[in-house]
C-alpha cells in the first residue's frame, strides 16, 4: 500500500516509481516479511503473509483489468516469496484460499465500494456513526418497551393523549364531547421492530468492517509505517484484537461450480424445471461444492507446468496411451474440443458406471467428471468466459444437445444399456460432425484402454490442463462481471 503517494516517471514500457527505497510510506511484501519476523503483534497472526500476498496479487489484477502496464525495478522479494510459498507448500487449499481472498478484494473494490477502501479516518468515522445510530435506536426501543409495559400494567387512561391515534372534540355549547379512536400501540410495535432491524443492520455493518480484510490490511499498513503505533501498548493490543476478529458469514467465494451433463438421463418435468424453462434458465445445470480432489488436480497440474499456461495436450503427449487421442484436440475452436471430449467422457462414464477400486482412480474419476461437466456448463450457460465467440459456442452445444435429448429421454428412470445407447447415438449423429467426433473418441477410449484406471487418469489429466488452457481469456470484462457473481472456478484460475 501507499503507491498512490509515490512519484512516478514515464518510460518506454509504461510508468515506474522514481525512488521507492527512500520512501517509508510504501508498504511492500518485503517489509511485511521482515517485520513479521521481529514484531510480536504481526507474528502472532498466522494468516498475515497470505492476506498481504492476496492484496498484492489484487493490485496486479487491477492493472490487468485497467489494461495498464507498470514497470517496477529493484524488488525481487515479492516474486521470490510467491515462488517459495507455492513450491514449498504442497497443500492446494492454501493456494485456493489466497486466490479467494484476492477475489474478495477485487469484488469489494469494483462492485461494493466499501468505506474501508478509502482513507483510514473515513473508516473510523463511519464506524462511529454506526455506533451512534445503534445506540440511538436502542434508546428508542427501550423507551417504547417501557411505555408498552406501563400501559399493560396500569391500563390505558381515557385522558391520555399519547394512547389514542385520533382524538375528536365535538363542541356544542357548554357540553363538549370527546371521541377517541385507534391505539398508538400499533404504531409503537411497528416502530419497535423497525428499530430492532436498524440495530441489527448497523451492528452487522460494524462487524463486517471489523472483520473485513480491507480493514486488516489497512491497519497493518499503518502499523508498519507509524513507529508511534509500534511503541504504543494500547495500539498494539487494539490491532492484535482486530486481527483476531473473524466472521465465517463474510466469506466471499461460494466454493461451488456449475455442472451440466449433455447425456442426462433424469429429465423429470418437475415444478423447478418448469419454472426454469419459463425464466429461460438452464434446466439441466446445477451448482455443487468443489471437491478437494479437483482443486488439488488443478493446482498440481499448474505446478507441473512451472506456473505457466498449458497447451491442453501435454498430459496426452507424455503418456504412451494418451498420444493416440491427441487427434481429438484439433478442431475449429476450443468449444469444439471441449464438446468432443465431454461427449467422450460421458460415454466412458456410462460404460464404467461402477466405482473404481483404488483411491487414485476414484480421485481421477471425480476430477474428470466434475471438470468435464463444468466445461459443459460454461458452453451452455457462461460461454462468454471461453476464448471462442459466445453465440457460436452456445450454438454448438445446443445443436448437439438437441440430437441427444430425445435419445436419453426415453431412458428416463430405466437402466441404461450401453450398446443400444451407442447404436442410437451413432445413427443420430451423422448430421452433426462434433457429436460424431465425440462418439468416435468415446468408443476409442472404451475399446482402446482395457484398464479403467488408466482411462480415468488420461481423462483427468486432459481436463485439468483444459481448464488451465481456457482460463487466460482476453475477455477481461466478462471475468470481472463473473467475479461480481461470486467468482466461478474459471475466474479463480484466470486470476
Amino acid at each position: 500500500m501507499g503507491e498512490d503517494e509515490q512519484q512516478v516517471e514515464e518510460g518506454p514500457h509504461g510508468y515506474r516509481f522514481r525512488d521507492r527505497k527512500g520512501n517509508e510510506s510504501l508498504v511492500t511484501i518485503g517489509k511485511v516479511q521482515i517485520m513479521s519476523s521481529t514484531d510480536g503483534v504481526l507474528s502472532s497472526w498466522p494468516p498475515l503473509k497470505d492476506l498481504c500476498l492476496s492484496f498484492s496479487l489484487f493490485k496486479l489484477l487491477r492493472r490487468r483489468f485497467a489494461r495498464c502496464v507498470v514497470v517496477e525495478e529493484g524488488s525481487e522479494i515479492g516474486p521470490n516469496m510467491v515462488c517459495i510459498l507455492f513450491d514449498s507448500d504442497p497443500e492446494p487449499q492454501r493456494i485456493v484460499s489466497i486466490v479467494a481472498d484476492e477475489l474478495s478484494f477485487a469484488c469489494d473494490f469494483y462492485h461494493s465500494l466499501p468505506v474501508s477502501c478509502s482513507a483510514f479516518w473515513l473508516l473510523v468515522l463511519n464506524i462511529l456513526f454506526s455506533l451512534a445510530g445503534t445506540a440511538y435506536c436502542l434508546f428508542i426501543a427501550i423507551l417504547m418497551i417501557q411505555h408498552v409495559v406501563s400501559v399493560a400494567q396500569v391500563g390505558p387512561m381515557s385522558s391520555d393523549p399519547f394512547y389514542h391515534q385520533i382524538t375528536c372534540v365535538l363542541m356544542c355549547g357548554k357540553n363538549d364531547q370527546t371521541k377517541q379512536f385507534g391505539s398508538i400501540l400499533f404504531f409503537m410495535v411497528l416502530s419497535f421492530f423497525f428499530a430492532i432491524v436498524l440495530i441489527f443492520d448497523e451492528a452487522w455493518e460494524i462487524v463486517s468492517y471489523m472483520c473485513s480484510n480491507w480493514t486488516k490490511v489497512t491497519l497493518i499498513s499503518y502499523y508498519i509505517t507509524k513507529p508511534t503505533w509500534q511503541q504504543s501498548p494500547r495500539m498494539r493490543r487494539l490491532i492484535h484484537r482486530v486481527l483476531q476478529f473473524r466472521c465465517n458469514l463474510l466469506g466471499y467465494w461460494s466454493d461451488r461450480m456449475g455442472q451440466t451433463y449433455i447425456m442426462e438421463t433424469n429429465m423429470n418435468k418437475g415444478t423447478i424445471v418448469i419454472i426454469k424453462q419459463l425464466l429461460r434458465l438452464p434446466v439441466q445445470s446445477k451448482q455443487v461444492k468443489i471437491p478437494t480432489k479437483v482443486k488439488a488436480a488443478i493446482v498440481n497440474t499448474l505446478k507441473s507446468q512451472n506456473w505457466r499456461p498449458t497447451d491442453c495436450i501435454s498430459s496426452l503427449q507424455h503418456s504412451h496411451i494418451g498420444k493416440s487421442f491427441s487427434w481429438a484436440c484439433k478442431g475449429d475452436g476450443t468449444s469444439d474440443v471441449i464438446l468432443v471430449w465431454h461427449i467422450a467422457t460421458c460415454i466412458f462414464e456410462i460404460r464404467h458406471s461402477t466405482e473404481p477400486s483404488t483411491a487414485d482412480s476414484i480421485s481421477n474419476k471425480i476430477t474428470a467428471t466434475y471438470l468435464s461437466q463444468y466445461c459443459a456448463y460454461l458452453l451452455s450457460s457462461a460461454s462468454e468466459l471461453l476464448p471462442d465467440d459466445k453465440a457460436w459456442s452456445k450454438k454448438s452445444y445446443e445443436s448437439a444437445k438437441k440430437i441427444v435429448d430425445p435419445i436419453f429421454r426415453c431412458w428416463n428412470d430405466k437402466p441404461l444399456e450401453y450398446e443400444y445407447m451407442l447404436l442410437l447415438l451413432v445413427e443420430k449423429s451423422r448430421s452433426n460432425m462434433i457429436l460424431n467426433k465425440g462418439l468416435t473418441l468415446g468408443k476409442q477410449l472404451v475399446e482402446g484402454i482395457e484398464d479403467e484406471e488408466m482411462g480415468w487418469r488420461v481423462l483427468a489429466g486432459f481436463w485439468s490442463e483444459m481448464i488451465l488452457y481456457i482460463a487466460p481469456s482476453n475477455n477481461i470484462d466478462a471475468h470481472r462481471r463473473a467475479i461480481a457473481r461470486g467468482g466461478p472456478v474459471l475466474a479463480v484460475v484466470f486470476i
